[in-house]
C-alpha cells in the first residue's frame, strides 16, 4: 500500500509542526504533501492537486475552514477538522468529516482519527471491487432528469465532467446532460465498466479515447475533439488501462 496524501490547513506555525511531526513519526502511511496557512493559498493549490486527507483548522487569517471546502469544484479527500472551538460540530457532521479534533492534538486521538479514516477508504474499495467483479456489468446508466430518468446506453457516453455538486455528461450524439449528482457518485457506479477518472474533475470513456498526447501528465483527445488532461499521479494507472 502506498503512503496517503495529506494536506494541513493550519495557521499557527507551533501546530503546523507538531500535526506534521506526529504524522511523520507516528502514522508512518500517511505523508505530508502541503501545508497551508489560509483559506486562499489552500485553494490555489488544492484545485489543481490530488490528496487523500485534508486536516482542516476552523479559525483562519483570511475565513473559516470551510471556506476551503465550499471554494472547491468537487471533494476527492477526507476532511479531519481541528480546532479550539466546539461551535463547527454542527457544521462538521453536515460536510462529512471523519473526525472532530479539539486542541491541543494528542498523538492517540490523530492516530484513532486517522484510522477511522483507513476504515472509510478500505469500505470504499470493497464497495469498488464488489461492483467490479461481483455484480453483473450493467450497459446502460441512469440519468436524474427533471421529468425523470434518462437511460443512456454506456457505449455512448463520452466523457462526464464534474461541475461542483453537479456533473455534465457529454453524450456521442453531441447532446450534454446535467445532473444534480456528483463526479464521484457516477464514478462508484461504473466502477468495473471502461471508464477511468484521469483527473480529480473528468471521468472519461476509454472506447471513445483517439489520441494520448505526452506530458507531465499529459492529456486526451476524445471522439469528439474535446480534450481532457491526465493528472500526474493517475497517468501510471491511466496508460496500465490503456494497456501500454
Amino acid at each position: 500500500m502506498g503512503k496517503y496524501r495529506v494536506a494541513i490547513v493550519e495557521d499557527d506555525p507551533l501546530s503546523q509542526q507538531m500535526l506534521q511531526d506526529i504524522l511523520r513519526i507516528d502514522i508512518a502511511h500517511c505523508e505530508v504533501h502541503c501545508v497551508f496557512g489560509g483559506v486562499e493559498e489552500a485553494l490555489a493549490v488544492l484545485k489543481n492537486t490530488d490528496i487523500d486527507l485534508l486536516l482542516l483548522d476552523m479559525e483562519l487569517p483570511d475565513g473559516r475552514g470551510f471556506d476551503v471546502l465550499s471554494g472547491l469544484d468537487e471533494i476527492n479527500f477526507e476532511v479531519i477538522i481541528t480546532t479550539m472551538h466546539d461551535s463547527y460540530m454542527l457544521d462538521a457532521i453536515k460536510h462529512s468529516a471523519i473526525d472532530y479534533l479539539m486542541k491541543p492534538i494528542t498523538t492517540t486521538a490523530l492516530r484513532e482519527a486517522v484510522g477511522r479514516f483507513e476504515q472509510r477508504i478500505q469500505k470504499q474499495k470493497l464497495r469498488s471491487e464488489s461492483a467490479g467483479s461481483g455484480l453483473p456489468r450493467i450497459n446502460k446508466l441512469a440519468i436524474a432528469h427533471q421529468t425523470g430518468l434518462i437511460l443512456a446506453d454506456l457505449r455512448d457516453i463520452i466523457r462526464l465532467e464534474s461541475d461542483g455538486a453537479y456533473t455534465k455528461i457529454f453524450m456521442h450524439s453531441g447532446s450534454m446532460h446535467y445532473t444534480s449528482k456528483n463526479l464521484k457518485h457516477y464514478e462508484e457506479k461504473l466502477a468495473g465498466q471502461l471508464f477511468f477518472r484521469v483527473h480529480h474533475g473528468a471521468l472519461i470513456n476509454l472506447l471513445h479515447v483517439r489520441n494520448y498526447v505526452k506530458g507531465e501528465g499529459g492529456h486526451v483527445v476524445m471522439s469528439d475533439g474535446s480534450t481532457v488532461d491526465v493528472s500526474r499521479r493517475r497517468k501510471e494507472q491511466f496508460l496500465l488501462q490503456l494497456g501500454i
